[in-house]
């Protein structure tokens, strides 16, 4: 416990520029989660229309 109010330094790292690769990478992740999110909630309504309909 006598550790705790011993703190390390940090190391200093340089800020890495995102490259167009990683930009695009970057979107298409994001674009796959609204996608998925939105496919799911059809899928919600959906079955739940065809269940009611039976």
């Amino acid at each position: 416990m006598g550790s705790l109010g011993r703190k390390r330094k940090k190391k200093p790292y340089e800020k890495i520029a995102k490259s167009a690769s990683i930009k695009v990478e970057i979107r298409s992740r994001k674009a796959r989660q609204i996608i998925e999110k939105t496919l799911s909630a059809a899928d919600d309504q959906t079955s739940g229309s065809k269940a009611s309909a039976s």
